[in-house]
């Protein structure tokens, strides 16, 4: 019930967003400094974007599924 009021929902989006940015942006930290091959640093810095938005939009929709 708490969820399905709104200012718990945007505070939760928001949260969500800020959790993933971050996160990603550390991991790219430590792809960078870890991995010497170039391609498989791009491959690897590609999949994580593309793997934090997918996770940040599935928990978006999971709050959203929540608050409607």
């Amino acid at each position: 019930h708490w969820v399905g009021r709104p200012l718990p929902a945007i505070a939760l989006i928001l949260l969500l967003i800020a959790i993933f940015y971050h996160g990603a942006l550390g991991l790219e930290v430590v792809i960078e400094d870890y991995v010497e091959t170039a391609l498989v640093k791009l491959g690897l810095i590609v999949f994580m974007r593309f793997a934090a938005i997918v996770l940040a939009v599935a928990g978006i929709f999971a709050v959203l599924h929540m608050a409607l």
